[in-house]
């Protein structure tokens, strides 16, 4: 793991470069989800924060979305112009998912080729929600060891697989979409301070899918403790971010934008207050999009830029937790 020991004030820094989000155009509304899961649309709401999700049109995947979501990455990268690295091609792709539309080739094979990109290094990571921020802090180590400049990092999600549309507990949870940074070299003192990566495996079956077997085919039911899971995510998080934060000489009330991976919104709303932090630091977009996994930090950045724009300097902090159980904490000053 990089620390903030390891970056210096004079060495470059590492962020983002470009942004972008796909998400599909199907709203999957909370009277659809309450029909078919034998609830009412005030207890999703009352449970989940939830108003609606999107789900993938009938043969639009995985690979679909993350491509859709990495070329709009590339295109703000190229039109904000913030670097000489910005208009070319990255170094690297990393493709951060857990539905991946087939096993071999890799998801990142897939998105790679749907863009177009030509030879360059390129990983798939199976992290769960944590695996687009595993993503970046991957992307920062393959350049401080001067083997990709640039990276476009993806996440995507999507969910019908592993569902059943009456089970209350995950159905209203979870929405598909893609998004994605260009990361790339920054000036000194911006771009990632510090970062940690956690995996607690004492919680490992508190998300779940069946173990495969021979037989195994069609919908693989995703089995979920979510008492566990925000029990975890409330109690552990904030003390890793505090220890982040400490390590870079900040405080929390230095956090300009704190991005949360909206596994829950009401979820998002309790760590928000836990930590003392006005609503607007806290965007809560996980309402229209639910849960989109290794999706959810980019499209919650993307769209909480829209609403209140990130300023050059300002402290940003992205937390997420999932599967595993894993979690991470990236503190950033934006460039």
């Amino acid at each position: 793991m990089l620390s903030a020991r390891g970056r210096g004030e004079e060495s470059a820094g590492y962020g983002v470069l470009g942004m972008g989000m796909y998400i599909p155009q199907r709203v999957s509304t909370n009277a659809e989800i309450a029909a078919a899961a034998d609830v009412t649309e005030e207890w999703i709401v009352a449970k989940t924060g939830v108003l609606e999700r999107r789900r993938a049109a009938v043969g639009e995947n995985t690979a679909d979305m993350a491509a859709e979501a990495g070329r709009l990455a590339l295109k703000d990268a190229r039109e904000t112009d913030l670097t000489p690295d910005a208009a070319e091609e990255p170094g690297m792709l990393i493709v951060a998912t857990s539905t991946p539309d087939r096993q071999v080739p890799a998801p990142v094979s897939d998105v790679h080729a749907r863009i177009g990109l030509g030879p360059m290094p390129a990983l798939s990571l199976d992290g769960g929600c944590a695996g687009f921020a595993q993503a970046m802090v991957t992307a920062e180590a393959f350049h401080r060891t001067g083997q990709a400049q640039t990276a476009l990092v993806v996440g995507a999600h999507r969910i019908e697989n592993f569902v059943v549309p009456a089970d209350r507990k995950t159905t209203p949870l979870f929405g598909d979409g893609a998004g994605a940074y260009l990361m790339g070299p920054v000036p000194p003192g911006y771009g990632i301070l510090t970062s940690h990566l956690v995996t607690d495996s004492t919680f490992v079956e508190a998300l779940r899918t069946p173990y495969r077997t021979p037989d195994s085919a069609g919908v693989e039911p995703l089995h979920m403790d979510g008492y566990v899971l925000v029990d975890v995510f409330v109690r552990e998080i904030p003390v890793l971010l505090r220890q982040s934060l400490d390590e870079v000489g900040l405080a929390i009330s230095d956090i300009d934008h704190l991005f949360v991976h909206q596994a829950n919104v009401q979820m998002v709303r309790t760590l928000g207050q836990v930590l003392g932090l006005e609503a607007e630091k806290v965007p809560t977009n996980g309402r229209w999009v639910a849960n989109t996994a290794s999706a959810s930090l980019p499209i919650t950045t993307v769209m909480s830029a829209r609403e209140r724009r990130i300023e050059r300097g300002d402290i940003v902090v992205m937390v997420t937790a999932g599967a595993g159980v894993s979690g991470a904490v990236i503190v950033m000053r934006w460039y």
